[in-house]
């Protein structure tokens, strides 16, 4: 097939995607005329073989010319190239290149007569040979370039990399660039989708989609990886002009921007509105008066900007799809010669067209003649002359016909052309729908159309051939009617077991009750949309019979997209419109293709497992309500008013502002209580208080200079009601401090590498009083911290009294270490290495994952440097173990360079509570999936192991990733989750922080929906200062962030189904600061199903001078309730203050009812039996009363 295909890649290789630059004389000799101006010479550039800069001779002396810089052949002076000049010096020298140097020496051209022949055949040039990773092979070849020998540079996208074949060698290709398999490392590609030479510096610049960036290469042979020229850009198609600006299209901006060599924001040359707008913006060229050209697939046309235009012009097509003369379909690859005739790859009418200036109508130049195999036709449906990716691409065959709405077959080709050729087939087309032509397809789409009654005669021919094709391994998609034709009432009865496809308006609590065309809401894996609706369709499916996943609910829970398991194939359905463009509505929130390209990815690529359970994650509240902050990235929580509820403190996107968002446990809320602007660039945020007067306090780490070496701190004073404004310390931070308290007063101190002249840094903990620096305890005895590693107060040698945690730099590489406090008696209790053969050592955390009563050191880790090998260890024991996690071959942790600032700033951290209340702490990390790019959050759930769940138990528990939580999947480009309980009921919900390609940051919400009865106590250690002002309210004085109280829980329960199990857990109160690591200020202990008392709850503080046992314990706590200690006075625990809040159970609740509802049972009964007793009174006295009267006569 690809000896087929690639017959028209002579055309591109020959005829078209030369990029003359007038200011290069490649091939020439020193001082060879190079300009139709005899003035303009050739001048070696050096380090490049027989390339140059062709410019005036005469313009300077050589008295004037300056050396290059000798070790990077740079030239300081703008305008200037490093050239040889052998006349003048025998070193390099420093040579004036004015602006107008292309309008000075122009180059020697041949132009193309506008009434040229070509050749209609074509000759295979390279590849040929099949779909394959060899060098005689190509898969998916995309963007490409021919040098002036005629080298051709090929954008190999599916085998990234990127691939020369030399002139008359068509037998095998050389990998110059990537080849290394997929990744982003500076010697990978991934998926590069365009190719250009830079022939002044002999390099190639390389656009990566899959990264996504711009690279550069040398075309040295010794060179072994790249530099990036541009991050976070989602190139699709690169042009250089005669000046060396290169150009970039950005198809998730839908804009064109022109770069100098080393500009990293570059200037914006196409985009905006009007004629300026376009739709699958890809390919450009430029001409040498730096006219933008480029092709608007979507709108059928090319556009033009010239220079510094607000707005493009349309040169070619924009007279609607079709094949006639003035019209094209789906245009992609482009070429612009000398003389400005442009010629345009038209994709889907299969042809190659010529448009001269001003032409109203183009001419075909190659193909024209139809699909089909022969060496004068185009064999793809998708061909280009710059991207021939899409020559490998699978079929997808669409239905057009009397069964299909007006334009929706075409507006589903143009959301799937990307990715699939298509090929329209119906009683009209050229092919129909039989088993023939659906054995060449990949996948086949229904599009929605009328009424089910009235068009299945159209389609019933179809069902037997459909159900093959779908069982022996095919996949359908259907949408709207194409969904409801996937069952049986009518339809192709392709939906295993008992399902079955029904209107959504009748169905119970449907928002929509009509047959008219609306906007349906509905839920894609947990956030809201607003789809298109023409009386869809509901889906029931019987998940009994096969495998399915469920991508959308509608409002009332019925399922409204869906992908299950067929045989060998697989079946998709939406109920709605999601293919819908802005023609059809003019709704801002739509699905778009975002369901159907999310559809197709699961189609082509993986097998969906068997859901077994519900959702414990959903992504709205009570009432349907979602929670979401805009533009906040959560640095801390605590309670800032002191209501009892825990809010959040949020940085903006700018880092110049805090916000406070108060929280509301009455409903899934925020609102903004206080804003405070920071002169600076702000880094993290540490909520304590610092100064003792029982309100809590924000320290902020920042910087004045974004490239300064250390960071500033200062603190913003609360009173519950707004923030001071921020107050500097004098000392300086080496890297991000933590909290603790370091001599047990109840004083929050912050600890880390520190300094007081921004040059010697050292392990020193700031003690405050008074609000300023009271002391500085330096760590006379410990070697420096290791750069952004886990300091922490807690309890691992398992005495209930916090220890202090260091991670300390030890000959570049990171080791821990356990010291006793108080600070001022530090003695160090142990110290270990990380496990063997590690790469990376992500931040620590703490938690008591066997529920044995002692705290376990978790060590999340890459064994590499690109993450490829991820893992998380757990140590017990003294020892190192592998949990026994199985991520699957394409969950890692991220890198940070995959992160947007700041977090590419901030290392990886794992968080941990038990979101399930079974007595084992959860995690939920965030992690990359290799196969799609995406960032997700992905949830770990604590379960036993055994051989027969995990295959290798190397402890005696591991985490299992729960990938059916699909609302919290759906959540992509996550860049932090946390746990958290945002209605105060003390389940864990889960918040995840998704960024964007603009860097705004949103901070969404999705609830814990647990409906089993389950149990749980809360713990809450405050400081023990009391509040002046607040002493005649008579309330505790909360919302006081205390790091490193030790907290064990001791009870009986049901464990793994058997009753009376002894069980203890500890926990760990805030146990560090800073770095996001974000812990809440309270612990969530849970108990699983039994509603027995919790037997004891041991709470301890950090030691003091005067005591190293500040301890004391409560018995037969109340489950579902929540106990808040203050440690007043310090040293006597006995007297301890605590107050309990009780929630009750569902048990308790249900129980309650029982018992109203029996009282007013018996109420009822007791009424009936008085009243039949009072009707039974009165009846025997009236016969009393006649038998006085009969007796009287």
């Amino acid at each position: 097939m690809f000896s087929i295909l690639l017959d028209c890649f002579i055309l591109v290789l020959f005829s078209f995607t030369v990029r003359v630059k007038s200011q290069s004389c490649d091939g020439m000799s020193q001082y060879d005329r190079c300009s139709r101006n005899s003035a303009c010479a050739c001048f070696h550039v050096p380090g490049a073989s027989n390339t140059g800069i062709c410019t005036d001779r005469y313009t300077v002396t050589c008295s004037e010319l300056t050396s290059c810089n000798h070790s990077t052949n740079n030239c300081s002076q703008s305008d200037h190239i490093c050239v040889h000049h052998p006349q003048c010096r025998d070193i390099p020298v420093c040579y004036p290149v004015p602006n107008y140097n292309k309008q000075f020496c122009p180059p020697i051209t041949i132009n193309t007569p506008a009434n040229a022949k070509w050749i209609q055949n074509g000759v295979t040039v390279a590849g040929g040979n099949g779909e394959g990773s060899a060098t005689n092979q190509l898969n998916r070849p995309h963007g490409l370039f021919v040098d002036d020998d005629q080298t051709v540079v090929i954008a190999d996208l599916g085998n990234d990399r990127i691939i020369q074949w030399k002139n008359g060698n068509a037998t095998n290709g050389e990998v110059v660039v990537g080849g290394n398999g997929r990744g982003n490392g500076l010697h990978q590609l991934n998926r590069p989708t365009d190719v250009l030479i830079d022939k002044v510096s002999d390099s190639l610049i390389i656009c990566e989609y899959g990264n996504p960036r711009v690279v550069r290469w040398s075309r040295r042979s010794d060179t072994t990886q790249g530099e990036i020229l541009i991050d976070n850009i989602h190139c699709r198609g690169l042009a250089m002009d005669d000046q060396r600006y290169f150009y970039v299209s950005d198809v998730e901006k839908d804009e064109v921007r022109r770069y100098q060599l080393g500009e990293k924001n570059g200037t914006l040359v196409v985009g905006g509105n009007g004629l300026s707008q376009l739709k699958e913006r890809r390919h450009l060229v430029v001409d040498q008066q730096q006219n933008v050209y480029v092709s608007d697939e979507r709108n059928n046309r090319v556009m033009k900007w010239t220079k510094g235009a607000k707005e493009g012009i349309v040169v070619a097509g924009g007279q609607g799809r079709g094949n006639a003369l003035t019209q094209l379909n789906g245009p992609k690859g482009l070429f612009i010669d000398t003389l400005g005739t442009l010629y345009v790859a038209d994709s889907a009418n299969h042809r190659v067209m010529r448009w001269t200036q001003g032409a109203k109508q183009g001419t075909v130049i190659v193909g024209g003649n139809g699909l089909g195999p022969g060496a004068n036709q185009f064999n793809s449906l998708d061909a280009s002359l710059l991207e021939l990716g899409t020559l490998a691409l699978p079929i997808a065959l669409i239905y057009r016909g009397p069964a299909a709405c007006h334009g929706c077959s075409e507006t589903i080709a143009d959301r799937l052309r990307s990715k699939y050729q298509i090929i329209y087939v119906g009683p009209k087309e050229q092919l129909d729908v039989n088993k023939d032509t659906l054995s060449m397809a990949q996948l086949y789409v229904q599009p929605g159309g009328g009424d089910l009654d009235e068009t299945w005669p159209h389609v019933r021919r179809y069902a037997s051939p459909l159900r093959d094709y779908v069982r022996n391994g095919g996949r359908y998609l259907g949408t709207c009617l194409g969904a409801y034709l996937a069952g049986t009432l009518p339809g192709f009865d392709l939906l295993p077991g008992r399902g079955q496809t029904d209107q959504y308006i009748t169905s119970k609590g449907a928002l929509i009750t009509s047959e008219i065309d609306t906007v349906v809401p509905l839920y894609w894996r947990g956030i809201l949309r607003h789809v298109y609706f023409q009386d869809g369709t509901r889906l029931m499916i019987d998940r009994t019979a096969a495998p399915a996943e469920i991508l959308a609910v509608y409002t009332n829970g019925e399922i409204a997209a869906a992908v299950q398991n067929n045989g060998k194939g697989r079946v998709g359905m939406v109920g709605p419109h999601p293919e819908a463009d802005e023609n059809d509505m003019n709704y801002e929130n739509t699905f778009r293709y975002l369901l159907i390209i999310c559809f197709i990815i699961h189609a082509i690529n993986g097998q969906t497992k068997k859901i077994t359970k519900e959702n414990v994650f959903v992504g709205h509240f009570s009432n349907n309500k979602k929670y979401a902050i805009d533009d906040c990235i959560p640095l801390a929580f605590g309670d800032f008013n002191a209501d009892k509820i825990v809010d959040i403190f949020c940085r903006n996107t700018k880092a110049n502002s805090i916000v406070v968002m108060l929280n509301d446990d009455r409903s899934p809320t925020s609102k903004v209580q206080y804003i405070a602007n920071i002169t600076g660039i702000i880094y993290d945020a540490l909520a304590a208080d610092f100064d003792g007067d029982s309100k809590l306090d924000l320290f902020i780490i920042y910087k004045t200079k974004s490239d300064e070496s250390f960071y500033s701190g200062g603190f913003l004073w609360g009173d519950r009601v707004k923030l001071s404004d921020l107050q500097p310390i004098t000392y300086s931070f080496q890297t991000i401090p933590t909290t603790l308290d370091a001599n047990g007063d109840s004083y929050v101190e912050l600890l880390g590498m520190i300094s007081n002249d921004q040059i010697n840094f050292k392990p020193a903990c700031l003690i405050f009083k008074n609000r300023t620096v009271y002391n500085v305890e330096t760590l006379n005895n410990v070697d420096d911290l290791f750069p952004s590693s886990t300091q922490a107060t807690v309890d691992l040698n398992h005495d209930l009294v916090a220890d202090l945690f260091l991670t300390i730099n030890h000959n570049n590489k990171p080791k821990f270490r356990l010291y006793e406090l108080p600070i001022t008696k530090m003695t160090l209790i142990v110290e270990y290495d990380p496990p063997d053969d590690v790469a990376i050592c992500h931040l620590s955390t703490f938690a008591d994952i066997d529920a044995d009563g002692e705290l376990e050191h978790i060590l999340p880790v890459c064994m590499n440097f690109d993450c490829s090998d991820s893992r998380i260890y757990v140590r017990d024991n003294n020892k190192w173990y592998q949990l026994p996690i199985d991520f699957g071959k394409d969950l890692r942790f991220p890198s940070k360079n995959e992160f947007p600032p700041p977090f590419d700033q901030i290392p990886i951290s794992i968080k941990v509570a038990d979101y399930n209340l079974d007595g084992f702490p959860d995690m939920v990390a965030v992690m990359k999936n290799s196969s799609n790019g995406n960032t997700v959050s992905i949830i770990l759930q604590n379960r036993a192991c055994s051989d027969a769940n995990s295959g290798n138990c190397t402890y005696n528990r591991t985490f299992a990733p729960q990938i059916d939580e699909i609302y919290v999947l759906a959540a992509t480009n996550t860049t932090l989750a946390v746990f958290f309980d945002v209605l105060e009921d003390g389940y864990p919900d889960l918040l995840v922080l998704q960024g964007s390609s603009k860097q705004n940051f949103q901070l969404i919400g999705f609830q814990n929906s647990l409906f089993q009865d389950v149990h749980f106590i809360k713990v809450m250690v405050l400081s023990t200062f009391s509040c002046d002002t607040c002493s005649h309210q008579r309330k505790l004085p909360y919302g006081n962030d205390q790091p490193g109280q030790s907290i064990k829980m001791e009870t009986i329960t049901i464990l793994d189904g058997i009753k009376d199990n002894w069980i203890q857990l500890s926990a760990v109160q805030m146990s560090q600061s800073g770095q996001l690591t974000l812990e809440l200020p309270y612990v969530i202990i849970g108990l699983g199903a039994t509603p027995n008392f919790v037997e004891k709850i041991t709470v301890a503080i950090p030691p003091n001078s005067q005591s190293n046992q500040l301890i004391r314990t409560y018995t037969q706590m109340i489950p579902n309730s929540q106990i808040v200690v203050v440690p007043s006075p310090l040293t006597n625990p006995e007297k301890w203050h605590s107050k309990l809040f009780i929630t009750p159970s569902r048990m308790i609740l249900h129980t309650g009812i029982a018992l109203s509802v029996t009282l007013v049972v018996l109420s009822g009964v007791l009424a009936i039996l008085q009243y039949r007793e009072k009707i039974e009174d009165d009846r025997e006295r009236k016969v009393q009363s006649q038998r006085f009267h009969y007796d009287a006569l």
